[in-house]
């Protein structure tokens, strides 16, 4: 193929790939890569089939069967599968591309009658490989999405564990300082009680002494009252 003609294959790639998620929703693509350096310009195209709302297991899983009944597409045997009624719809979206750049899609004949039994067989064999090649690819990329994810949940279940330990942290803490302080309120009250025992122990001393000066009062009273009697007597005999 020529530079130009490269080119124009480039451009219709690239429109391809540009129209593709919007196509295919429910196919992540991950990859799109041109290749211009081989005899006939091709692309190569990873993505990750995906649904959601799904009733059993996790809610969102991958699946190429499940996304590709989104867009209608059902098994109808090995002789027109999903996949091969939405490679069909491709390529027809491809070939309408190919049209507004003035180029139109000869589709060969699948069952070449000039081709011996065995040449036959191994364009099915080639045909298999392929396949098999393209679903490991699918496989590798889904595993390391789940790998991906496995990494995901240990990274929080460890910030999980640092989170928790930081408040049993915070807890033992607040334990002691709690602990602390109610010794501390103990050692207080306990303070408060010896000091009690002897303001009320000084209380007592000091009513016993206010009894004696009182009765020595009324011993001196006693004592003066006589002696005013006797003064008085001694007056009035006089």
């Amino acid at each position: 193929m020529g530079s130009s003609a490269a080119e124009v294959a480039t451009w219709v790639l690239k429109d391809y790939v540009k129209m593709f998620q919007l196509r295919n929703p429910q196919l992540y693509m991950i990859g799109a890569y041109i290749h211009l350096d081989e005899e006939t310009s091709h692309l190569h195209l990873n993505f990750v089939p995906w649904v959601s709302g799904c009733k059993r297991g996790l809610e969102t899983k991958t699946s190429l069967k499940a996304a590709l009944a989104t867009r209608g597409f059902a098994s109808e045997g090995k002789g027109n599968t999903e996949w091969k009624q939405w490679a069909e719809a491709e390529k027809d979206d491809i070939a309408l591309i190919m049209r507004r750049y003035g180029i139109d899609w000869k589709k060969k004949n699948m069952h070449n009658p000039h081709l011996s039994v065995l040449d036959y067989k191994k364009q099915e064999r080639v045909k298999e490989v392929a396949a098999l090649e393209e679903k490991l690819e699918g496989a590798q990329v889904v595993l390391e999405l789940k790998e991906e994810r496995i990494e995901s949940l240990e990274k929080e279940i460890e910030d999980k564990h640092v989170s928790i330990r930081k408040e049993q942290s915070e807890a033992q803490k607040m334990l002691d300082d709690t602990r602390a302080e109610t010794r501390k309120l103990q050692f207080e009250g306990t303070d408060l009680r010896l000091k009690n025992s002897e303001l009320r122990l000084e209380y007592s001393e000091n009513v016993d002494k206010l009894t004696d000066i009182r009765k020595e009062i009324e011993e001196d009273q006693k004592e003066a009252d006589k002696w005013m009697m006797i003064s008085d007597t001694a007056k009035w005999q006089t």
